[in-house]
């Protein structure tokens, strides 16, 4: 069950996170960023899970966060962003890795 809520929180909240950003920002690639943020902190839960929770909020967050933003840069290399646009990136990526962390670490004991 466990295993089951988490990954269904990590897809939950990338899809929802992509919406938003999809409604507020630049179009429809924000939901492929939130897809890919939902895929990055899935598969880090998964494996934190199998290694005891190992690592505080911040060094599992910036990894989450580190890793999107390469698989971002791999997967669409095409982007071509100014000053504002990286900042808006690199918000729409953080925000996400740390608040679903914090949900799934705080929810993941009730369940």
């Amino acid at each position: 069950m466990g295993y089951i809520f988490l990954i269904m929180t990590w897809l939950l909240a990338g899809a929802v996170w992509g919406g938003i950003g999809v409604a507020v920002g630049p179009g429809i690639l924000m939901l492929l960023v939130g897809a890919i943020v939902a895929g990055c902190g899935c598969l880090y839960s998964l494996s934190e899970r199998l290694f005891g929770y190992q690592l505080n909020y911040a060094w599992a967050g910036l990894s989450i966060f580190f890793t999107s933003l390469m698989v971002i840069n791999f997967a669409v290399p095409s982007l071509k962003f100014t000053g504002p646009g990286h900042i808006y990136m690199a918000a729409f990526v953080l925000i996400p890795s740390y608040l679903i962390l914090f949900a799934v670490r705080k929810l993941a004991t009730k369940f």
